[in-house]
């Protein structure tokens, strides 16, 4: 088996509503497949074509157009096509699931011994599907085993109608050649009588097991049929019954007009047959009543004519033989010759040549007789036939009538309870919003959607049911549409009473008007309104209590979101409240200890902690007092003001680390070396090459001009004459030391010079490091440094 197209189990359809579980088989094609629809939650038969013909638009379109009017057949014994699709470049077709096998499964099984009756039953049900199809105008084009489907009760269901329109080339002649009506292969119009012919090969293979017509390929099987007739049914079994014959070569008439005219009379044959005749030991003919069939010269079928099964031929012969008739000629040389040689017997000639004569005009009068009584016989039954199909033509249109009739009633009924539904919605929600009442019910279908008087939209709810009672108004719409179209479908109803006599053109009109009724009914019941009118009941009912579930919740909700909101705003306050006096105590203890840090930093200014250039004890006092802060912003004060020790610090360790051989230029030191420095003291080589000490106390404040040196070389011009180099950071973090040191140590009687000189440090320091600004505001507050820094 080769490939399927479709991989299983999987989704497939434009929108994966079908679910793929097997393959049941595939052909030239396409393939088809078991699944199952997942939106409507039923079994189907997906039937995909190849992808090729997905590429042909024409073939599309076509395929399209087949299966939209192939689902308009709506009958027990045709597989209802549901949906028609394009997926991954394969058009298909969803249709009715059968499970109970097939015509050509039950002749695999039985072999040449299939039961009769079954089979019969299998062929009358598919001539019942075909005259549905004949009376609409279809033409299947491929009845043969394969298409018979059985349900699970073993009723026959029809398939595959149309596709035998779809080849794509039109020169080929279109299906299986054991089946195929002669008129199709010499591509002549082709009618209903070419779906009679298939299905009468179609009953011949499954009663004897052969096909009628066999041959070393498909041409010779096609052209066996214009060479002879097939073998009767009963010489290949001989239990089959003449009558069963007659039946069988009827529908395997080679001239279509010699077929059944019409499969009403199909069908009523089928019947007769099947509770008269299936066996031999059955009679065919009711009594009075005699069937013949017409014969096609060329043809020369043999068949059962009459109630003693005979042809036409043995009869005659058998006439013959009854009255003594023998070649004439051959009789009258034998008695010239007899009469040459004997005398006297004149009389006896006269009266042989007498009898001859006598048995012949017998012969003829006796087939005169016979093929009149077999004329009348046709015109008999032929119009018992016409007569029969104008009354299940009319039971057919009094059928619809009832059913349209029916109908009408139930989809009145049925629309009825959309306004029915909505009122009681309506009033419903009129409970639960009592001040939107008048807004719940629109005036029109398109009336636009109204405003509160404080001009804010309405409730959601009110919006949902003005929409809800517009589907109502759409219903009602299709609604009169539907009577209006139930009405028109009554009047074509009515006019069968101009139908009064029983001929053929009655016949043929009354069909024509019985199928213009039912099409009329079809599109009715299948037209779009049927299906808007239902999704919109369907709606109504699911929506509405939904709406009004909704707006009961929603008013709940918002109660015990108001209820919860208060409470949430008065614990919100409360919290508040709280959290400002918390920050109000917070602010005032950041307050407290930024106050305690500068004060205590004035305190250890003023005090001789730093006048004596304890450092160290400055740090320690300073951070004692941070590590009892409680707030971040009273350590960051206290590191504000240990910022400030440690750059004073800062400074002084720079003298020590670079005063050693330094030789004083100016002043009172000048001349004097610096021979060593301590963190309290210099040692110092005087000009006469002796030594003495000094303490930096004494030195800051007595040789204020050589400390200015030292500021100078080590302070000012730090990054380039320290050992090592200053970084911009440690050297900015000095020179604001240096100014400190100036105004807190050295200053003690405010000489303005001193002062200046403090100054210009800070400015030298922000103008060479404008990102030290913050830090040098927060320790010289009292500077003005606006626009220095850009």
């Amino acid at each position: 088996m080769s490939e399927p197209l479709i991989k299983t189990p999987g989704v497939f359809g434009e929108n994966g509503n079908f679910l793929l579980e097997r393959p049941l088989g595939q052909g030239g094609m396409g393939g088809v497949y078991m699944g199952r629809d997942k939106m409507l939650d039923r079994p189907v038969a997906v039937k995909v074509m190849l992808p090729e013909y997905g590429k042909d638009p024409e073939f599309v379109d076509k395929f399209k157009k087949e299966a939209q009017a192939c689902a308009k057949l709506i009958h027990p014994n045709i597989a209802q096509i549901y949906s028609f699709g394009i997926a991954n470049g394969m058009p298909y077709i969803a249709m009715e699931l059968v499970a109970g096998g097939s015509l050509e499964q039950v002749m695999k099984n039985g072999g040449k011994k299939t039961d009769v009756a079954r089979v019969m039953k299998i062929c009358e049900q598919t001539a019942q599907a075909l005259r549905c199809a004949a009376d609409q105008g279809f033409v299947h084009g491929d009845v043969k085993p394969e298409n018979i489907l059985l349900d699970s009760n073993g009723n026959a269901k029809l398939v595959d109608f149309g596709l035998a329109a779809m080849q794509k080339d039109t020169n080929e002649i279109w299906g299986t050649p054991y089946y195929i009506a002669p008129e199709k292969v010499k591509r002549e119009v082709v009618d209903y009588r070419a779906d009679m012919y298939s299905l009468g090969g179609t009953l011949y293979h499954a009663l004897t097991g052969v096909a009628p017509f066999e041959g070393e390929d498909a041409t010779q099987v096609v052209k066996a049929r214009f060479l002879h007739p097939p073998k009767l049914p009963s010489e290949l079994r001989p239990e089959l019954s003449p009558q069963i014959d007659d039946l069988v070569m009827t529908m395997l008439a080679l001239n279509k007009e010699d077929r059944f005219p019409t499969f009403e009379a199909l069908v009523l044959e089928f019947r007769r047959v099947m509770t008269t005749g299936i066996s031999k030991t059955q009679t065919m003919n009711r009594p009075g009543v005699t069937r013949r069939m017409k014969v096609n010269p060329t043809q020369r079928m043999r068949r059962p004519i009459g109630a003693a099964g005979t042809s036409r031929l043995a009869a005659t012969a058998r006439l013959a033989a009854m009255t003594g008739q023998i070649d004439p000629n051959a009789v009258t040389t034998e008695i010239l010759v007899e009469e040459l040689e004997k005398e006297n017997l004149g009389r006896k000639v006269a009266i042989v040549v007498g009898g001859i004569i006598a048995a012949i005009l017998i012969v003829i009068g006796g087939l005169l007789w016979y093929q009149h009584a077999d004329k009348k016989s046709r015109e008999e039954e032929k119009q018992r036939s016409i007569s029969a199909t104008i009354v299940k033509a009319k039971d057919a249109i009094e059928q619809t009538r009832r059913q349209a009739e029916s109908f009408a009633k139930k989809f009145a009924e049925f629309t009825g309870q959309a306004e029915v539904e909505c009122e009681k919605y309506t009033a419903e929600l009129a409970k639960v919003l009592p001040d939107c009442a008048g807004l719940l019910k629109p005036k029109a279908a398109n009336e636009p959607a109204p405003r509160l008087p404080n001009g804010q939209n309405p409730p959601t709810a009110v919006l949902d049911m003005r929409d809800i009672w517009g589907k109502a108004f759409e219903i009602v719409a299709c609604s009169n549409r539907i009577m209006t179209a139930a009405a028109d479908v009554l009047r074509e109803c009515e006019k069968v009473r101009f139908f009064a006599d029983e001929t053929q053109m009655t016949m043929n009109k009354l069909g024509e008007h019985s199928r213009k009724v039912f099409e009329m009914y079809d599109k009715m019941k299948a037209s779009k309104d049927v299906e808007t009118a239902q999704k919109g009941l369907g709606v109504i009912k699911n929506r509405g209590p939904k709406t009004v579930s909704q707006a009961k919740e929603r008013i709940a909700s918002d109660q015990r979101k108001a209820e919860q909101d208060s409470k949430r705003i008065a614990e919100q306050r409360a919290k508040d409240e709280q959290r400002r006096a918390q920050e109000a105590a917070r602010q005032k203890l950041i307050a407290d200890e930024t106050a305690a840090a500068k004060a205590k930093f004035d305190a250890i200014a003023e005090s001789d902690t730093l006048k004596t250039l304890s450092w160290s004890v400055a740090i320690r006092q300073l951070e004692s007092l941070k590590r009892d802060c409680k707030t971040a912003e009273g350590q960051l004060a206290y590191d504000a003001e240990l910022r400030k020790v440690n750059v004073m610090k800062a400074a002084h360790d720079i003298f020590i680390r670079n005063a050693p051989k330094y030789e004083f230029r100016k002043s009172k030191l000048k001349k004097h070396v610096v021979l060593e420095a301590t963190e309290d003291e210099i040692k110092l080589q005087k000009p006469d090459k002796t030594t003495t000490r000094i303490s930096w106390l004494k030195f800051y404040r007595e040789y204020r001009a050589n400390l200015n040196e030292l500021i100078i070389q080590f302070i000012e011009k730090g990054r380039a004459n320290c050992t090592p180099r200053l970084s911009l950071r440690d050297w900015a973090n000095a020179m604001c030391g240096t100014a400190l040191t100036l105004r807190l140590v050295i200053n003690t009687e405010n000489d303005e010079v001193i002062a200046k000189r403090a100054e210009d440090l800070v400015i030298e320091t922000v103008k060479a490091y404008p990102d030290y600004l913050k830090y040098v505001q927060e320790m010289f507050p009292d500077i003005s440094l606006d626009g220095i820094a850009e």
